[in-house]
């Protein structure tokens, strides 16, 4: 009998991260080996494109155990009783889960995940540091960063002397440029950078920005920096993201968008620095009110306050 637990992969190199730090979380509590599913990489339709990144990092290129595809039918479609199979075939459906499929109910926090039982396969987002806070300090190791290349290194070595770095994301791409998308996520607000940036201003009288976007040149037209001195980051294409995020860890302070990435970014950080995070990190209605920011981070609503 197939006794592993497989975790989906998909999205951007953030989203990845969180995923993967839930099958380690797994593995530790219910002693169960973890496989991992790249199948989306294959099949991505109606989202934007993406490819697996987390092999960007070398403990996990070293130990990445991706799950067969007869598994993957087995975990995704086995167990299905014949009464169903039978309607599915009336009613012309051609996929249903089995009872081993494990999907995440909302993007908060859900305890549930931890009573799950072998097999299974589980599927979401889990965007919550909850989900690996009693193995922080191997998920900080299994994240460590390749030697960054020329030009990063230079400014890399830029930004470690300085006393107020502060590493700034305005993540646009799709959720600027992808009604759907947009429509979950929304933009964070002009309102919000600036409030954060004043924010740091009130105590930081030599700081100075680094600010990383997947839109450099729309940064460069529009962004304001309120007069602090600013560097725009613009080293790498998408392939190379783990280089960005690797230099955002190294300063001081942070101003993350509602973006996993920049949640990273942050976190992976141990500079001792302030995160600025925003308030709500959904467009939806219904999930208005959620958060992944770390309750130590300072958080600001859209229209600039401290919440």
């Amino acid at each position: 009998m197939y006794k592993n637990i497989c975790v989906s992969i998909c999205g951007g190199l953030g989203n990845q991260m969180f995923q993967y730090a839930l099958g380690c979380a797994l593995e530790q509590r219910l002693r169960v080996p973890i496989v991992y599913d790249l199948n989306w990489f294959s099949h991505m339709e109606g989202c934007t494109p993406r490819r697996f990144m987390l092999n960007g990092f070398p403990k996990i290129a070293k130990s990445f155990c991706a799950v067969a595809e007869k598994d993957r039918k087995v975990l995704l479609f086995g167990g299905v009783p014949l009464r169903h199979k039978v309607c599915d075939a009336l009613l012309g459906r051609t996929r249903r889960f089995g009872p081993a499929f494990v999907q995440e109910p909302s993007p908060a926090y859900w305890e549930g995940i931890w009573n799950i039982q072998c097999p299974a396969y589980v599927q979401g987002f889990w965007q919550s540091s909850r989900y690996f806070e009693k193995i922080e300090s191997t998920i900080r190791k299994i994240f460590a960063f390749p030697s960054l290349p020329e030009p990063a290194r230079r400014l890399a070595e830029e930004i470690r002397p300085l006393q107020n770095s502060i590493a700034v994301h305005v993540r646009r791409g799709d959720y600027a440029h992808n009604a759907a998308t947009n429509a979950v996520h929304g933009l964070c607000s002009s309102a919000y950078y600036t409030a954060a940036i004043e924010y740091f201003k009130s105590f930081a009288q030599d700081a100075r920005l680094y600010i990383f976007s997947d839109e450099p040149a729309w940064v460069r037209e529009h962004f304001d920096t309120r007069d602090v001195p600013a560097t725009v980051v613009d080293l790498h294409d998408e392939n190379d993201a783990h280089h960005d995020m690797h230099l955002m860890t190294l300063c001081k302070h942070h101003i993350i968008a509602n973006s996993s990435f920049s949640w990273w970014g942050a976190w992976l950080s141990q500079n001792g620095g302030v995160v600025c995070a925003p308030r709500g990190w959904y467009n939806m209605k219904k999930y208005s009110d959620l958060t992944c920011a770390v309750s130590s981070w300072v958080q600001i609503n859209g229209e600039g306050s401290h919440a």
